[in-house]
């Protein structure tokens, strides 16, 4: 082969080589910077949590069996429909931390409303170890929280969803419906479930106010024919008083995972108490809401009786998965259940009409 031929094929080859190795014409990959953490901890690690929002403020802790409690009213769980992720979120959320190529520190708290924050949230950690983190005004858009995590200076950019999560903890607690004291004008209906509501022999009776406002009225459930009957106006003012909800309730051990109450005397057969009023959903719309006692057997000191409590306006399927063991006062659940045997009947009462 010519001599100028076969370096003009080398010269060739080194170009083509070059010309792969430093590809030219390939666009350059944007590498995607990774969202920086404003922090981050282990969620097992968190012990003791205090959200503050303006003037409301509540705190929790974890029990030593493993379980989150109100600190204020002590040993009563959060209700977990609305608690279950709130640990998993304050573990630390993602976050954008450059406002602009300079704005990344504060020099000034007022400009970014962290002088006087909105939400200010204390966590406890295992080892005695604190972290606190602030929420100060909303960017213009709306969309996100300026934030600062105490004892740095560094600015950041929270998502607004994650942020009114938390501050709504503080403003609207999760307490769960079997604890609050209700009036008993915010009472709707009450039901006396005697055992398995589907034995023909079982007593049922459901309290309800009469529709023209004359007082309340008792149906036997199991007669399907029968008519709601005005109660007796003495023996009623007597019982008004346990309708408000279990006095001095509390929770007995920790809290049951998997449905299984049997070694409190509890099943889906189990005697029950059933409070329905009034709910609001968070965009306005009024529901039937209430809550469930399913009653177990009485503690070896007399005082209590085991109670399992349920939500009978969810499905069954979206019940709680970690449901407390509640202590209900002796005297208190036996008066209740007497009214399924013994209803307060005025006498000589015709069956009301309008009910």
């Amino acid at each position: 082969m010519n001599l100028k031929v076969t370096a003009g094929l080398v010269v060739v080859a080194l170009v083509v080589g070059w010309v792969a190795y430093i590809n030219p014409f390939a666009s350059d990959e944007e590498v995607a910077e990774e969202a920086p953490w404003f922090y981050q901890v282990e969620m097992d690690d968190i012990v003791d949590i205090q959200i503050t929002h303006r003037d409301d403020s509540v705190g929790f802790f974890r029990t030593d069996q493993n379980w989150w409690s109100f600190k204020d009213p002590v040993d009563v769980p959060p209700s977990l429909f609305r608690w279950g992720g709130i640990v998993l979120l304050l573990s630390g959320p993602q976050t954008r931390r450059d406002l602009s190529a300079t704005a990344t520190k504060i020099e000034d708290p007022a400009e970014y409303g962290l002088d006087d924050p909105q939400t200010v949230v204390d966590i406890g950690l295992r080892g005695g170890r604190l972290l606190q983190f602030r929420l100060g005004e909303k960017t213009t858009d709306g969309e996100q929280y300026y934030a600062q995590v105490e004892g740095f200076d560094d600015l950041f950019l929270i998502v607004s969803d994650w942020g009114d999560v938390i501050s709504r903890i503080a403003q609207d607690p999760p307490i769960p419906k079997w604890y609050p004291k209700r009036d008993i004008s915010e009472l709707m209906a009450f039901n006396v479930v005697y055992d398995n509501p589907a034995s023909a022999d079982t007593p049922a009776v459901l309290f309800r106010p009469a529709e023209d406002g004359s007082g309340w009225t008792v149906r036997d459930l199991q007669d399907k024919d029968g008519e709601p009957t005005p109660v007796d106006a003495e023996r009623w003012s007597q019982i008004v008083p346990l309708l408000s909800g279990p006095p001095g309730v509390t929770v007995e051990g920790p809290l049951v995972e998997g449905g299984d109450f049997s070694p409190w005397g509890i099943d889906e057969e189990s005697r029950a108490f059933e409070f329905r009023f009034l709910g609001v959903t968070d965009s306005g719309t009024e529901f039937m809401d209430g809550y469930l006692l399913r009653i177990g057997d009485k503690s070896p000191d007399g005082r209590w009786y085991y109670a399992k409590p349920e939500d009978p306006v969810r499905p069954e399927n979206n019940q709680e998965y970690r449901l407390p063991v509640l202590l209900l006062d002796a005297k208190w659940t036996e008066d209740l259940l007497d009214l399924a045997v013994n209803a307060p009947i005025a006498q000589d009462a015709e069956p009301s009409q309008n009910n």
